[in-house]
C-alpha cells in the first residue's frame, strides 16, 4: 500500500476510552470522522483534504452507544447514533449542528442518503425493516416497510444502499437457525422488487455485515462469521442484478479476531477491505488494524497489511473512507505514537499499482445485439522493464467482437491508455443478456519476466438481447356495434421484464387508438379490447402491438376486420324498405312492431320508424329514424308562431318559438333525418354546412306535432 501519511491522532481529550470511530469524505476530499468516548458521548471533528483538522472536536450527542457518519451535500454531514432512542444531527457545512432528529430504538440501524432523503434500515421484532426521513420535513416519509421474509429468521445487521436510479438494495443476515447472508432489492417507494435471495451460507455464527456500492450499482459485500472458533472473512461484488462478478474478495480466516470490518468499492472495481486480528495468542504486536487494497474487484491486491505505524498495544474497530483521488482514510482506536494508550488514529493512503493491465473504463461494458460499441482502455499498472505483448480474445464471439487482436506496451508508454472498440454481435435467439469476457493473455514475446509470468486478466462485458417471442393472434374480426374483448397476446423475453404495452391501428376511420385499451392480465399476457364502434365504418385495419424492457422495444402486428353496415330505410311505392339484411325487426316510436318482421313495412301511423336487421356476418345494427307523416312530405302543416330564420336558411339556421325540450328533426323529401337537435330557452340551432341544398321537412316533436318546409341554400 501506498501511505500518504502517517498516523494520526484525531481526539483532543486524552484522558478516557476513545472507540467505534467512524469517517465519511465529500467530493473535495474533506472528511468528518466521529466516534465514542467515556460515558456515550459521541464526539466528531473534520478535516480538509490536506488532512489537517478544519475543526477542534465537537460534541454531538451525549447517552449514545456508537457513531455513524454519512456525507449529505453541500459539505453537510449526518452524524447518526444507535441507542434509546437512535437519533441524528446535521453538521452544517459552517460545523454548527442542527437539533436532534429522533430516529426509534435500535442498537444496529443503517442508513444510506440520497438527495434529501435518508433511508433507514433496523431490525424490530425478528425482522428487518426499511424506512425513509425527510431532511427538509425533518420527519419520517411514509410508514416502515417489513422487508425480510422469514418471521423465525431473528434478522439483524441490516446494511442498506440507494442506487444510481433511486432504487434500493439491502443486505442483512439472521441470527436463528442456519445463518446466512441475504440480498433484496426495491423501489423508491419500498416496494420490493425480488424476493430474498441468499447469498452465503454459514456453518457458524454471522457478527459483522457490511456493504458498499458505487456509482455503476456494482454492490461489494464483506462479512465476519465465527466458525468452530475461527474468524472467517468473506466478501463477494455482485453487478446491478445480483450476477456475481467476483466470487471471492478478501477472503481469510484468523484465530482472533475483533467483531468488526469495512469494506470500500470505488467506481474503477477497486476495493478495500479493513478488519483486525492477531495471528495467535502470542502474538506480540497484539491485533492490529490492517487494510487490503486491490483493483479489478480485489484482484491483483496487496493483500493483508498492518495499516498503522503504531503495532504495539491494541489497535481495533477499523473504518474506511474512500477518497475522490483513488486512495481511501483509514480510522480505528488504540494505542497510537502521539500518546493515546486509546485514542482515535487516522491514516490517509494513495491507490496502488500492481504489474498487470488496468482499466478506468466502468466494467462491464455493455453493448447490444444492435451493434453498438463500447471503448476499453488498458493501461499497465506498474512500468515494466521490456515490452509487454498482450494478445486479446473474446470468451464468445457470437455475442461480440473487438477491434484489436493485440497490443504492445513499452517503458515510455506503459501508462498511457490504449482503447479498443467492442461491438455487440446480433442474433436471432431470444437468449437474455449474455455475459462474456475480454480475455487478456501475455504473449510468449512479452520482455518482462514479471508481466510475462502473469495469468490471464478478464474484462466483463454484456452484450444486451433485442429479441423477444411475440405470439401474435390470427386476423380478427368482429361487429363493429359490439366491439371485442378478445385478443391475448403472449409476449416472452429472456432478459429485462417487458412492460409499456401500446397498440396503434394503421387506419384510424376503422379502429380509432382512442377505442383500443390493453391490460397486462399476468406477467408476459397481455390482453385487447376494443369498444363499440358505432360510429365507424366497417373494413380492415392492422394492429400494431409493442412493448418494451427498457432497452429495446418489440413489436408485431395483426389484422383486424369490422363487419356489419348500419341498415338504411327508403320510402318507395307507398312502403318503407330497409337495405337487405338476413332478419328484420321495425320499430315505431321504439316500441317493437308486432309481426313487422320483413325488408318492407307498410306504416299505418304517423312516427319515427327505425328498423334491427341482423345481416350475414351475424351482426346486429338499427337505422337512423325515419319519420312517416300521413299527410305526406309535400304536406306539411304549419305552426304559426314558429319563427325560421335567415330565409332561405344558410350556414346556422335559428328556429324558435318552440317549447324547451322539443325535438327538432330535419328530414329530406324522403323522409330520412339529416340533422337533429333540441330546443333550449325557446330556441334551437342547425349547423348547415354539411347539408346539400335543397328543400327539406322542418319537424317538431314534443309539446305538439308539427312540420314546414325549409329551402336550403
Amino acid at each position: 500500500m501506498n501511505p500518504a501519511t502517517n498516523e494520526f491522532l484525531v481526539n483532543q481529550q486524552i484522558s478516557g476510552t476513545q472507540t467505534h470511530p467512524q469517517v465519511a469524505s465529500d467530493e473535495n476530499g474533506g472528511y468528518v470522522i466521529a466516534w465514542t468516548t467515556t460515558g456515550n458521548t459521541i464526539m466528531a471533528r473534520r478535516y480538509g483534504a490536506h488532512h489537517q483538522p478544519v475543526t477542534d472536536e465537537i460534541q454531538v450527542a451525549t447517552a449514545a452507544i456508537k457513531a455513524f457518519v454519512y456525507y449529505w451535500k453541500e459539505g453537510k454531514y449526518l452524524i447518526a447514533w444507535n441507542g434509546n432512542p437512535s437519533g441524528m444531527k446535521v453538521l452544517q457545512a459552517d460545523n454548527t449542528l442542527s437539533t436532534t432528529y429522533a430516529l426509534g430504538s435500535s442498537d444496529e440501524m443503517d442508513l444510506d442518503v440520497r438527495g434529501d432523503i435518508v433511508l433507514a434500515a433496523y431490525p424490530s421484532s425478528g425482522h428487518i425493516y426499511l424506512r425513509k426521513w425527510d431532511l427538509l420535513t425533518q420527519a419520517w416519509a411514509g410508514t416502515a416497510m417489513q422487508a425480510s421474509e422469514t418471521p423465525s429468521n431473528n434478522y439483524k445487521l441490516p446494511q442498506v444502499r440507494w442506487t444510481s436510479t433511486g432504487g434500493i438494495v439491502a443486505v442483512y443476515s439472521n441470527g436463528s437457525g442456519t445463518r446466512r447472508i441475504y440480498r433484496k432489492t426495491f423501489n423508491a417507494n419500498l416496494l420490493a422488487q425480488t424476493p430474498e435471495e441468499i447469498l452465503q451460507t454459514t456453518s457458524g455464527t454471522v457478527n459483522v455485515v457490511k456493504a458498499s456500492i458505487n456509482v455503476h450499482d456494482q454492490l461489494l459485500i464483506y462479512a465476519k462469521f465465527g466458525v468452530n472458533g475461527t474468524d472467517v472473512f468473506w466478501g463477494q461484488v455482485l453487478d446491478a442484478d445480483g450476477t456475481v462478478l467476483a466470487a471471492s474478495v478478501g477472503n481469510m480466516s484468523a484465530p482472533y479476531a475483533y467483531y468488526y470490518s469495512d469494506c470500500e468499492l470505488f467506481d474503477n472495481g477497486a476495493v478495500v477491505l479493513t478488519n483486525n486480528y492477531m495471528t495467535s495468542l502470542n502474538d506480540p504486536e497484539n491485533y492490529n488494524v490492517r487494510a487490503n487494497y486491490g483493483i479489478s474487484f480485489g484482484s491483483p491486491n496487496t493483500g493483508w497489511q498492518v495499516a498503522s505505524n503504531t503495532v504495539s498495544g491494541e489497535q481495533r474497530y477499523p473504518a474506511v473512507a474512500k477518497l475522490p483521488n483513488g486512495g481511501f482514510l483509514m480510522v480505528w482506536n488504540g494505542n497510537g505514537f502521539q500518546g493515546d494508550a486509546d485514542g482515535v488514529y487516522a491514516r490517509a493512503f494513495d491507490a496502488a499499482g500492481f504489474p498487470g493491465l488496468t482499466t478506468a473504463t466502468p466494467l462491464p461494458i455493455v453493448v447490444d445485439e444492435t451493434g453498438t460499441t463500447q471503448g476499453l482502455g488498458l493501461q499497465l499498472g506498474m512500468a515494466p522493464t521490456g515490452n509487454v505483448v498482450v494478445d486479446l480474445t473474446v470468451s464468445d464471439p457470437t455475442e461480440a467482437s473487438i477491434s484489436a487482436a493485440q497490443l504492445t506496451f513499452t517503458s515510455t508508454n506503459w501508462n498511457q491508455t490504449q482503447t479498443v472498440t467492442i461491438t455487440g454481435v446480433d442474433d436471432a435467439e431470444d437468449d437474455g443478456d449474455i455475459t462474456l469476457h475480454v480475455l487478456a493473455t501475455m504473449n510468449t514475446s512479452t520482455e518482462d519476466p514479471i508481466y510475462a509470468a502473469l495469468p490471464p486478466q478478464q474484462f466483463a462485458v454484456v452484450n444486451r438481447d433485442d429479441d423477444a417471442t411475440l405470439t401474435m393472434p390470427g386476423e380478427l374480426s368482429f361487429c363493429r356495434v359490439d366491439g371485442t374483448a378478445a385478443v391475448v397476446i403472449s409476449a416472452t423475453n429472456n432478459g429485462d421484464p417487458l412492460g409499456a404495452p401500446t397498440v396503434v391501428s394503421s387506419n384510424p376511420s376503422i379502429v380509432p387508438d382512442a377505442a383500443i385499451a390493453v391490460t397486462e392480465a399476468s406477467t408476459g399476457i397481455f390482453h385487447i379490447s376494443i369498444s363499440e364502434l358505432p360510429d365507424n365504418a366497417p373494413g380492415t385495419t392492422t394492429l400494431t402491438f409493442s412493448v418494451s424492457d427498457g432497452t429495446f422495444n418489440y413489436s408485431g402486428n395483426f389484422e383486424v376486420a369490422t363487419l356489419g353496415v348500419a341498415p338504411q330505410i327508403t320510402w318507395a311505392d307507398m312502403e318503407l324498405a330497409s337495405t337487405a339484411a338476413t332478419t328484420y325487426q321495425w320499430y315505431l316510436d321504439e316500441a317493437a312492431i308486432a309481426g313487422a318482421n320483413d325488408q318492407t313495412w307498410t306504416p299505418v301511423a304517423n312516427g319515427n320508424y327505425t328498423v334491427e336487421t341482423t345481416d350475414g356476418d351475424g351482426c346486429t345494427d338499427l337505422s337512423e329514424i325515419f319519420y312517416f307523416g300521413s299527410t305526406g312530405l309535400g304536406s306539411p302543416v304549419p305552426m304559426r308562431d314558429l319563427h325560421v330564420f335567415p330565409v332561405p336558411a344558410r350556414g346556422i339556421m335559428t328556429v324558435q318559438g318552440a317549447k324547451p325540450g322539443d325535438d327538432l328533426f330535419l328530414h329530406d323529401l324522403s323522409g330520412r333525418q339529416v340533422a337533429r337537435t333540441r330546443v333550449v330557452a325557446h330556441e334551437a340551432t342547425f349547423d348547415l354546412s354539411p347539408i346539400a341544398q335543397g328543400c327539406y321537412l322542418l319537424r317538431v316533436s314534443g309539446s305538439m306535432e308539427h312540420s314546414q318546409l325549409v329551402v336550403v341554400e
